[in-house]
């Protein structure tokens, strides 16, 4: 479709609200002209303003009758204070620029035409070449076939080559300004001044670059969804190669089996993903790659799991950035944070970003617990929705329903007990046996819900004992063997972990092979 476009053409764009006219030469922008409906250009409006004083070279301010102060080019000098003259609007306000305007001439015939073209029409008169094919991109066809966001990019760089997760270099005047855009921190600013622009330039930088995503895989499909805390969510293993590099196509494979269970979300960056020894890098390209590979068809969370309240912020914000629909939410890692600042440390990310929030409850294993009153704080925030409700006592999801009821959403995280949590009220299961057996596991919440206990309960017997290799200081070695018997990973770990081996792994292989001699065969449970 791309090779029966003119090289030189005007293309109109609207997005999300926004309408934009960029005139494109041979895949370049030359001109851009943007602004939101709700608030529309004014560029292109004839009015009538009042001289209020006299600058040199022609320009004179002039306020509207809505009190707006111009600056008008172009004024001979005959005119004076007080004078009422005519004025075109060539472009809106920016940073400290007021209105720009031109003096409109007596030519009539000019005024005619302008007053009988829409708003487009007028911008595309008065800013773009005349005479060129005008497209209207109405789906953003256009706008994704020529990867204008690369465009964007390319008018942003004068000097720097800017990449995702790199620099963006902005000019204004004397003044330039390097900005780092994972980490938002002014690298360089040649007058500091100019700082309070250079951080609204940047935020439109970005704000440009994310309209139609930075990375192929954050497609119209994975556009934000709302999460049903509910189903099975497997908290994932991170697939590594020989070389300890990610291994994106069994991890993939993974996936798809998890998919094909009927799982209801993905949980990346847990501690069955090894989320401690990943890299900020690695964390992201799991995001945008599980993104892709999920499709849009269930949500794809990423744990938050950081020493500072700014690292969990910066991460959330990334995740965000990288198409993550959720976040499952550790406390503090390290230092052990007291009641007031555990609640401080959620609330403080939880209003830097959009993401829904699953709090991760886990005080046997990271030993800070988050009390009910606690949550009373929390659940101020609008977007703290659930719990990873993992402190081992059942009785703990009664008292949750008995103070909140619906609003705040209960994910059983312990595998041995998530039958009888989900019997008593639990919402769903972030699960990890699931890694290996994704079907028996989705099955027992199915038939669990549709209120067939004690066919749930077979499968959950016979489950058991492998459901118990993941109570175990090396439940991810123990989970990614099991995943190996089942053909849907690897036993490759990251050091310091290292693969089982001598007694351990003889127990874990006998665990194993046991079940699957022994694995029951299921009911239709995807059509109950």
């Amino acid at each position: 479709m791309t090779n029966k476009l003119p090289n030189h053409f005007i293309l109109i764009d609207k997005c999300a609200e926004e309408t934009r006219i960029v005139e494109i030469l041979n895949k370049k922008i030359l001109k851009l002209n943007s602004w939101f409906d709700v608030n529309p250009s004014i560029v292109g409006n004839i009015y009538e303003a009042k001289i209020i004083k006299i600058l040199h070279g022609g320009i004179v301010r002039a306020r509207l009758k809505n009190d707006i102060v111009v600056s008008v080019r172009g004024v001979p000098k005959s005119y004076k204070v007080d004078s009422v003259v005519k004025i075109i609007i060539v472009s809106e306000e920016f940073d400290d620029k007021p209105v720009q305007a031109n003096l409109l001439s007596s030519n009539s015939q000019l005024e005619k035409k302008l007053n009988s073209l829409d708003q487009i029409e007028k911008i595309i008169f008065l800013y773009f070449t005349k005479n060129i094919p005008v497209l209207v991109d109405k789906y953003a066809v256009y706008w994704d076939q020529l990867n204008l966001d690369q465009c964007f990019l390319e008018a942003l760089q004068p000097k720097v080559n800017i990449t995702d997760g790199g620099l963006i270099w902005i000019e204004k005047t004397k003044a330039a300004t390097l900005i780092d855009i994972d980490t938002q921190k002014l690298i360089l600013n040649s007058d500091e001044d100019m700082f309070a622009f250079c951080k609204k330039a940047y935020i439109r930088c970005l704000e440009e670059i994310k309209l139609r995503n930075r990375t192929q895989v954050y497609t119209n499909k994975t556009t934000r969804m709302s999460i049903e805390w509910k189903g099975v969510m497997p908290a994932v293993t991170t697939k590594f190669k020989d070389d300890d590099q990610l291994d994106l196509k069994m991890f993939e494979k993974n996936i798809q089996a998890q998919l094909d269970a009927g799982v209801h979300g993905i949980v990346l960056g847990g501690t069955l993903g090894e989320a401690s020894t990943l890299l900020e890098e690695e964390k992201r390209t799991l995001t945008k790659a599980t993104v892709a590979m999920v499709d849009g068809k269930v949500p794809v969370l990423i744990n938050i799991a950081e020493q500072s309240t700014k690292g969990a912020i910066s991460a959330a914000q990334k995740a965000e950035q990288d198409g993550a629909q959720g976040l499952m939410m550790l406390p503090p890692m390290r230092y052990k944070a007291g009641d007031r600042e555990t609640v401080e440390y959620f609330k403080a990310v939880a209003n830097n970003t959009s993401l829904p929030i699953m709090i991760y409850n886990n005080p046997v294993d990271y030993k800070i617990e988050v009390t009910l009153d606690m949550f009373e704080d929390l659940l101020l925030c609008k977007n703290i929705e659930a719990v990873k409700e993992s402190t081992r006592d059942i009785s703990n999801i009664t008292r949750i329903k008995n103070r909140f009821g619906d609003r705040l959403k209960i994910m059983t995280g312990v595998d041995t007990i998530a039958l009888e949590s989900m019997l008593m009220g639990a919402d769903g299961w972030i699960a990890g046996l699931v890694c290996a057996f994704p079907a028996e596991t989705v099955a027992i919440y199915e038939l669990q819900k549709a209120g067939r206990i004690k066919e749930a309960i077979e499968i959950y017997r016979w489950f058991l004992p492998l459901l118990e290799l993941d109570i175990n200081p090396k439940l991810v070695q123990n989970i990614k063997l099991a995943e190996v018997y089942t053909g849907i990973g690897t036993e490759n770990v990251r050091a310091p972990r290292l693969a089982l081996h001598g007694a351990e792994r003889k127990h874990v292989i006998q665990v194993i092979e046991q079940g699957l001699k022994n694995r029951p065969i299921l009911p239709n449970y995807k059509n109950l």
